[in-house]
Formats: C-alpha cells, sequence, structure tokens
C-alpha cells in the first residue's frame, strides 16, 4: 500500500548575523551670519538617525546623520542666549557573513559619547561616538511533512515547533498637532530655542483587522522670555493611530515601535495681542507587526519494519519562540548639582536615556541591568549660570517569562515611558521614571525535517536477525534510534524491557531486542 504524505507550509526566521560596531563621527557647528556670535557654550545636544540601510555581499551599508543643538551665550544684550541647529551625515560599512539583497536588515543607533570644542567665535568643533547595532534576517517558507499515513507498519517521529507566525505589519506617519497657550505668570515667548519631543505607546488593542495604537508625544520646549531668562514648557499630547493589517484578529499579540519625525513650532499671539500661543506639529513613525506564537507538529524521521524508503531531509536553523513579555516598573533616583555650592534656581530640562549594560536568562526568568543616564539643565542662583549635571542610575529587573533558559536568546527592547522629576532640596532632584521591557525568548534549534519520501522496490530481510540481542545503548542514543536500527518498534522495546520513561535510558544500559517477523 502506497504511503500519503500529508504537507504543510512552514514559515523560517534566520538570523543570519550580528554584529556591533562603534564609529568615530567628526563635525562642526557654523554660526550663521542672521545669529550672533558665541560667548559661551551652555548646552550640546545630539540625535542620530539612520536614513538609509543597503546590504551587498556580506556587507551593510548604513547611511545617517547626527542633528546636533547648541544652546549657547551670547554678547548681545538684546537677546543673550541662543541656538544654532547643524547636522553632520555618517556612512559605516558593517561585516555579516551571509547577508545577501534578498534578506531584511535592522540598525539601531544610539550616541554613545558626546564631545565639542569652541574654535572660535563662529565655530564649534563636534565629536560623536556612536553605537551601530546590526542585525540581518531572512525569511523563507519550506514545505515539510506533518504526517505520513497509508502503511500500519511504518513508524513515524515528530516533533513540536513553537514560533511567532507574523500575521503582518504597517508603517506609516502620523501627524500629532496641538496648540496651545503658555501658563499664566510665564513671560512672553521671544524666541523658541529647543524642543525636544518623544514618543512613546501607552495602550494598545488589536481588534479584526486593524490595531488601535493609543501613545503621547512628550513634549519639552525651551524658551527665551527676556531678561536673560529662558523658561521650560512641558506638555504631554494624547494621540490615537489606527494601523491596517490584514488576518489580524482580536487579542493577538504585537509589537510597536514609535519614533518622532521633525517636530516644528510657531508661535503665534494671544487675543490680546501677546505671543503666548505655541503650534506644536510633529509626525510620529508607527510601525506595527502582529504575531500569534504558534506550535507546529512536523515529522524529523521515518522507517517501516517491512519496506525500504528513500527519505529527503532538510537541516535547518530554527528561531523557535520560547515566550515573550511586555513589562513596567518604575525607578527613583536623584540627580545633584554639578558643583556643591551651586543652588538651584529653575529647571529647564532632564533628559534620561536607558542604556543595557547586561542580561541573562535562567530557569523561566530574563535579568536585565543597565544603566539610566539622567542630564540636568538648570539655572544657578548665585551666578545666574546655566549648568549641566550629570547622573548615572542603575537598574535590575526580573522578568518572568516560561520557556526561558541557560543557554537561550533575549531580544530585548528597554524604553522610557515618562519621566516625572521634583526638587528634594535646593542641590539635589529626584526623578521618578517608568520603564518599559519589550522582551523576546528564543532558542536557536537546529532540525533535520522530513521533506519527502520514496518507497524502493525492496523488502526488510529481518529472518538473518538472531531471535534474540542484548544491545547496550551507546552515549546520546535514543530509544527511537535503536528502535530504527533493529527494524522493530518504540512499543516493543517497552513491552520487552518494562521501559517506563522513554526519556531516561542511559549509556551502557542493556535493550533486550526480540526478532519479530512482520508479514507483507
Amino acid at each position: 500500500m502506497s504511503v500519503e504524505l500529508i504537507k504543510d507550509l512552514l514559515k523560517i526566521e534566520q538570523t543570519v548575523g550580528k554584529e556591533q560596531i562603534q564609529a568615530l563621527v567628526e563635525g562642526e557647528i557654523l554660526c550663521p551670519d542672521t545669529k550672533p556670535q558665541i560667548d559661551k557654550i551652555l548646552n550640546l545636544d545630539g540625535k542620530a538617525e539612520i536614513t538609509e540601510i543597503k546590504i551587498i555581499k556580506d556587507k551593510l551599508l548604513v547611511s545617517g546623520e547626527i542633528k546636533f543643538d547648541l544652546l549657547y551665550r551670547s554678547m548681545e544684550e538684546e537677546q543673550p542666549i541662543n541656538n544654532i541647529k547643524a547636522k553632520t551625515n555618517f556612512n559605516e560599512e558593517i561585516d555579516i557573513s551571509g547577508a545577501d539583497d534578498m534578506m531584511i536588515p535592522e540598525v539601531d543607533v544610539e550616541i554613545e559619547h558626546l564631545e565639542y570644542n569652541k574654535n572660535d567665535e563662529h565655530k564649534v568643533d563636534v565629536k560623536a561616538v556612536l553605537t551601530l547595532d546590526s542585525k540581518v534576517k531572512s525569511q523563507n517558507t519550506i514545505e515539510v511533512i506533518k504526517n505520513i499515513s497509508g502503511s500500519q507498519d511504518l513508524q513515524v517521529r515528530k516533533e513540536n515547533i513553537k514560533y511567532n507566525d507574523v500575521i503582518g505589519n504597517s508603517s506609516n506617519k502620523a501627524l500629532v498637532k496641538e496648540a496651545f497657550e503658555i501658563k499664566e505668570g510665564m513671560p512672553d515667548i521671544i524666541d523658541i530655542l529647543r524642543v525636544n519631543a518623544r514618543a512613546y505607546e501607552r495602550e494598545t488593542k488589536v481588534v479584526d483587522g486593524k490595531v488601535i495604537i493609543g501613545g503621547v508625544v512628550d513634549v519639552s520646549i525651551i524658551y527665551y522670555g527676556g531678561n536673560e531668562n529662558i523658561n521650560n514648557i512641558q506638555r504631554e499630547i494624547a494621540f490615537t493611530h489606527f494601523a491596517e493589517i490584514t488576518g489580524a484578529v482580536k487579542d493577538m499579540d504585537s509589537s510597536i515601535n514609535l519614533k518622532i519625525l521633525q517636530p516644528t513650532t510657531k508661535v503665534n499671539e494671544d487675543i490680546g495681542g501677546n505671543k503666548r500661543i505655541i503650534d506644536f506639529e510633529a509626525f510620529v513613525d508607527v510601525s506595527c507587526e502582529v504575531f500569534e506564537q504558534k506550535e507546529k507538529e512536523v515529522a524529523i524521521d521515518t522507517y517501516s519494519v517491512k519496506k525500504a524508503y528513500n527519505l529527503e531531509k532538510q537541516d535547518v536553523d530554527l528561531i523557535e519562540c520560547l515566550g515573550h513579555s511586555k513589562t513596567k516598573e518604575v525607578f527613583k533616583g536623584n540627580i545633584k548639582v554639578v558643583d556643591e555650592a551651586d543652588i538651584i534656581k529653575y529647571i529647564y530640562n532632564i533628559n534620561a536615556k536607558p542604556m543595557l549594560t547586561d542580561q541573562r536568562t535562567i530557569e523561566n526568568k530574563v535579568i536585565i541591568e543597565g544603566v539610566i543616564e539622567l542630564t540636568m539643565l538648570y539655572l544657578e542662583e548665585d551666578s545666574n549660570e546655566i549648568k549641566n549635571s550629570t547622573a548615572d542610575l542603575p537598574f535590575k529587573s526580573y522578568v518572568d517569562i516560561d520557556g526561558a533558559q541557560e543557554g537561550t536568546i533575549a531580544e530585548i527592547k528597554v524604553e522610557l515611558d515618562n519621566v516625572k522629576y521634583s526638587k528634594t532640596n535646593s542641590r539635589e532632584v529626584e526623578v521618578e521614571m517608568s520603564l518599559k521591557n519589550s522582551i523576546k525568548v528564543n532558542r536557536i534549534r537546529s532540525i533535520s525535517l522530513v521533506t519527502n519520501m520514496e518507497e524502493l522496490d525492496e523488502d526488510i530481510d529481518l529472518l538473518k536477525q538472531p531471535s534474540l540481542t542484548v544491545y547496550m545503548v551507546q552515549p546520546n542514543e535514543t530509544i527511537w534510534d535503536i528502535a530504527k536500527k533493529f527494524r522493530t518498534t518504540i512499543d516493543d522495546l517497552v513491552l520487552t524491557n518494562d521501559i517506563i520513561s522513554l526519556d531516561n535510558i542511559m549509556p551502557g544500559e542493556k535493550i533486550i531486542i526480540q526478532k519479530k517477523i512482520y508479514t507483507i
């Protein structure tokens, strides 16, 4: 009787390679003719962005830019505090063996270190150390056999594979804008000096055919209000975005990534003719992926106790998803003034950036360690000087994920969800931050899959086999290996040897094999 192969399609995602490099980027900030000359640098901020990724054989070509925002004091009496925006391009090559242009690249970039040197009143030299984390993935679909029927004497070994089935993804932009008036008691706006904006996810819901993303844009605006006064405005702008994804079903899992693009502001007059209204506008790049964790049973080996077959097999390295989790934790820490004698008159802004330093997996748990880098821009009371202070707040998180164990791979994304601060005294500020961890635990599983089989025109001859064989189990041998070797069945071996657990046979253990002639 011919056998029937019951086939299925298996989506395979493989990590071809990962690489982390550091790059030194040098640039300059030139003071334009429309701005007063630079007397003293108060603060330099920078943000790195990837603009293009190309794959050629065994290599990633990465292009990007660093946007600089310089806050400085000039000798001009009318407006002594000013800012200059500038940018510097960078191009890097990252070697990843096996990469080609049909694969999917991912590159994240962070500024590890930023320094500057005032060359003269018109020019500032800048150096930035970038860390680029890159990964190349391939996605393929192969035909596998999930079951074989049509012959009772055919033995089939199957295994379950866990994987994330990507239902679909979406990448588009959401326009977020709002007009608001500054608080009573704050001076009118003469010049916007700096705009920092960050988008974070607040609530996401997967429904049929779409993903509803509720987010917040956290806006910090520093402006000059006259009389050498710099003022700060904090604003949260809520937004909702709908991502259409065909095949999405209610309560499926999702992964969201938000990135602010091109924040702009415009100052308008209020009803009294005073410049107190700010029109804020920004695009948020919304990347969304919907997936479902599935298990699929596949045939990894087969044999017959009667007939000979030719097997076709394919060796693959699967990224097997063991589990995932999203958690949120609140961390608190303090940041002090740069000089012990300083007294904080006014806090303009506090920036916080999380950096992972270590990660490890143990049984059913992922341990994350890192540092939150805090930067405070403040006005010192006695000197009336604008100063910078920095502090590192270490953090450690324990995240429960079933299936995690030593040797598995944890993909971790750490984001700050919210930053609040308040003065504890005249020289110290307490900062409270919500840290959001998105974790996937995978393992690379090397497996040999049966993709086809063909019956040969020959029978298995068991007549020459001894009536009774005592066999000693070899290292790494399984009960399946022994049954296949002697053309018997696992059930017969279990019955003859009173085997209680198939996983507990030990090297050196003696197994009795009784000859059994199967009629054709």
